[in-house]
């Protein structure tokens, strides 16, 4: 894919897999898939290094500057560029949407020490506070 791609940590908050899978993308890979005129052939990929981790918690939040260096390190350490975005929601902000505003307030104040390997935030709009159903006919908020 020819665009930056991101990759989680896993819920339980294990980093690794998300530094192996921005290793992986980095190089080139071989598949076999289906053509747009629908025969199979084989696709050649020349690798993303456009990758990055998206850190979103696990057994607990991991945006915190200690966090952000011990993931950058990491990345640096599996021969990877150390680019990361938070995901200010999950459980980053302890499944609370409200709790979003702390992790940003943190996250800002680390980008104006100078930190410059967070390169992007996700953010989850709560237009309406809380769950709502789909219901046929009526609009979504």
């Amino acid at each position: 894919m020819s665009c930056p791609v991101g990759f989680k940590n896993g819920t339980d908050g294990n980093l690794k897999i998300a530094i192996d899978a921005v290793g992986a993308a980095a190089h080139p890979h071989h598949f076999l898939t289906v053509t747009k005129a629908g025969f199979l052939g084989i696709f050649e990929t020349t690798g993303n290094e456009d990758g990055h981790v998206i850190l979103r918690g696990g057994q607990s939040p991991n945006y915190d500057s200690e966090s952000v260096n011990t993931v950058a390190q990491m990345l640096e350490s599996a021969g990877c560029l150390p680019r990361l975005m938070v995901d200010f929601s999950h459980a980053n902000s302890g499944k609370q949407h409200r709790g979003q505003i702390t992790v940003g307030a943190d996250v800002s104040s680390q980008l104006a020490q100078g930190e410059n390997r967070v390169v992007g935030v996700m953010i989850e709009s709560h237009i309406v506070e809380g769950r709502q159903d789909v219901v046929a006919g009526s609009d979504l908020v």
